[in-house]
């Protein structure tokens, strides 16, 4: 399965500690969101473009008895939502909070959902701990983030 990494989040919040908090929402999580979408975008891409759907089509691909495409589907929303987010964010619109506030919050929920299929190992191959951290950091990350919004 293709591996998300949606550390940049985490590290664009820790790296901003010595911004104002101004800064902070306007250009630090903004840059964090905006890497991580394009990076759940081009993963998925890679995934797509590397065979991964198996010749069998986007909506008929399947993995371990479950339509695929419902999942790629919210990601590849989650990752333009988190894109738009960070555009209003940056050029300080006047939705951009809402915006981000709301693709922060698919974040939060893609992480945690996806915990549960990166926990199973049906197989024996999986590297549990390699899939958990990045679902962990985007998880506390976007808490993070959305606490920053919920705070101001």
């Amino acid at each position: 399965m293709v591996k998300r990494f949606f550390v940049v989040v985490l590290l664009c919040v820790f790296a901003s500690a010595a911004y104002g908090q101004n800064e902070l929402k306007t250009r630090a999580i903004p840059v964090g969101m905006a890497l991580t979408g394009v990076i759940i975008a081009g993963s998925w891409t890679k995934f797509i473009i590397n065979g991964g759907l198996g010749g069998e089509g986007y909506f008929i691909c399947m993995d371990k008895g479950c339509l695929r495409w419902p999942e790629m589907t919210a990601d590849y929303a989650a990752a333009g939502a988190l894109v738009v987010g960070a555009y209003g964010l940056w050029t300080e619109q006047e939705w951009g909070e809402a915006a981000a506030t709301a693709a922060l919050g698919a974040l939060l929920y893609l992480s945690f959902r996806n915990m549960g299929s990166a926990l199973v190992d049906d197989t024996g191959e999986k590297n549990v701990l390699a899939e958990m951290m990045p679902l962990t950091i985007s998880l506390v990350g976007s808490a993070m983030c959305l606490g920053v919004f919920i705070a101001h």
